[in-house]
């Protein structure tokens, strides 16, 4: 039977290895991604229980958490920062690489069948997909996995934005996500939210509304309500949108404002009612 902590042995290896090889700068990055990583596999251990996962299936869940950003160590390497948009798509690298290196073969202690690999690629492959995308899988059983680990990985998302580029200045901000110099919430994402419809990375054209769409994803863009359970617990959420108030990288105002008291009643309500 598959175990997470054969693998997490391996990753623990190779992420200290990577570590020690990297300037001092890039460290920090790699720590950023390490701690990432296992607070995905800790929250994963909590919704996949929630799920009712049991025994293997339990225990395939907890991998993918460990090895979906597994190609950002790549990343960081060939292009110095963490942005698919001026880079390559982490989710593919992360599949490559486990390929590659034949970690699912070499690192666990038992045989692992081609059916297994392919739930735990494609699972990964789909954690950073548009919802558009997601909501095409036709097979239940890696739409089930694909939805923990996209769950999983935003709420630690919500926090590690909170917790270290919640200060991060403006100026940075805008060079660092390439888009639109300007706090202003296009009329299409505006509409699209208002209406509760699926936004894509095609839609994002300013600052405002990356930063929108990252608070829209508690109602577009989350698979299980024990994960909106879990998040409004932790208080991730309303940190995150603290800190962008008081950073300036968020401007409360205006169609912002409106946007965001919409989005976080709904969320709100979702989570009293235990829906989605």
């Amino acid at each position: 039977m598959i175990k997470c902590e054969n693998y997490l042995r391996y990753f623990k290896n190779y992420s200290d290895k990577f570590f020690q090889e990297v300037d001092l700068d890039s460290q920090y990055r790699v720590k950023l991604k390490i701690e990432h990583t296992l607070k995905v596999v800790k929250l994963m251990r909590t919704l996949a229980k929630e799920a009712g996962l049991t025994g293997e299936d339990y225990e395939i869940a907890k991998v993918i958490a460990l090895f979906h950003d597994f190609g950002r160590f790549n990343q960081l390497k060939l292009y110095g920062h963490f942005n698919d948009r001026l880079s390559l798509n982490h989710a593919e690298e992360s599949v490559s690489e486990m390929k590659r290196l034949n970690i699912l073969d070499i690192a666990g202690s038992e045989y692992v069948t081609e059916d297994k690999k392919e739930l735990i690629y494609n699972a990964i492959l789909y954690h950073n997909k548009d919802h558009a995308e997601f909501e095409k899988i036709k097979d239940k059983r890696l739409k089930m996995f694909a939805g923990l680990i996209r769950d999983c990985d935003k709420i630690d998302i919500y926090r590690s934005v909170a917790k270290y580029y919640g200060d991060q200045s403006p100026e940075d901000f805008f060079r660092a996500m390439q888009l639109q110099k300007s706090f202003d919430v296009s009329e299409e994402v505006y509409d699209k939210i208002m209406n509760l419809e699926a936004l894509k990375r095609d839609d994002i054209i300013t600052l405002g509304d990356d930063i929108i769409w990252d608070f829209y994803w508690v109602i577009s863009d989350m698979n299980f309500p024990e994960s909106l359970k879990l998040l409004k617990e932790k208080g991730y959420f309303e940190e995150m949108f603290n800190k962008f108030v008081a950073s300036g990288k968020f401007k409360y105002e205006g169609d912002a404002k409106e946007l965001y008291d919409f989005i976080y009643e709904e969320f709100c309500k979702r989570v009293e009612n235990g829906t989605l």
